[in-house]
């Protein structure tokens, strides 16, 4: 039974993977074709990471490595916003995979990206781990 919580959560993610700038659907759709597989967004985040008062975008997404089937790999990219609101692909890390641990972007705020830590089962929030850009690095915050 999906209850109104679960479709107003599918709502916002497809709200939300719709709302990506043509430049980041166009990213995306390349890292599929280069792999050979379907890709997806699955979060898409605005703040400021570099101080420059412009706000960049955050990217969750996946790569259906099982397709068809449900085995994926995703990533954290980011992309530097643009005056007049476009943006350019800076950099991208890996965030996890089905089996394995995985960081999923919730927020950013002051240049930091606060995201969830998954367990390899993918249902369990086992902690939180924080992101910041150094130059054209995500690194990890201890």
């Amino acid at each position: 039974m999906i209850t109104t919580r679960a479709l107003a959560g599918c709502l916002l993610w497809s709200s939300l993977a719709w709302a990506a700038p043509p430049e980041v659907e166009s990213f995306v759709r390349a890292q599929g074709k280069r792999a050979g597989k379907p890709t997806q967004i699955n979060k898409l985040l605005k703040g400021d990471l570099n101080g420059d008062r412009i706000p960049d975008l955050v990217v969750h997404y996946l790569v259906q490595v099982g397709a068809p089937g449900n085995d994926f790999v995703s990533y954290i990219a980011v992309f530097q916003g643009r005056p007049g609101g476009r943006c350019a692909f800076l950099t991208q890390r890996a965030a996890g995979a089905k089996l394995a641990q995985g960081l999923v972007p919730v927020s950013v705020r002051r240049g930091v990206i606060r995201c969830d830590r998954y367990a390899p089962n993918g249902l369990e929030r086992i902690g939180s781990r924080s992101l910041r850009l150094v130059g054209t690095t995500l690194q990890e915050e201890r």
